[in-house]
């Protein structure tokens, strides 16, 4: 996973964050899938998922608007 974030602006400046986080090592993940292949509700997993791609098509639509 990344530890550092770089901000690049239209004007050409540039400013970097570090990112204080904790590994990503797909454990989360991995127990989920065994969860639903256990019969889990993935209703909350589909919910998620739609409110991400209604978030990028958002941010999609933005960028347009930008161009």
């Amino acid at each position: 996973a990344p530890r550092r974030l770089e901000l690049r602006r239209l004007e050409g400046t540039v400013e970097e964050f570090v990112v204080d986080a904790p590994a990503f090592d797909l454990c989360y993940e991995l127990e989920r899938f065994a969860q639903l292949c256990d019969g889990a509700d993935a209703t909350v997993d589909h919910e998620r998922t739609l409110a991400t791609l209604r978030t990028l098509e958002a941010i999609r639509e933005a960028a347009e608007l930008v161009r």
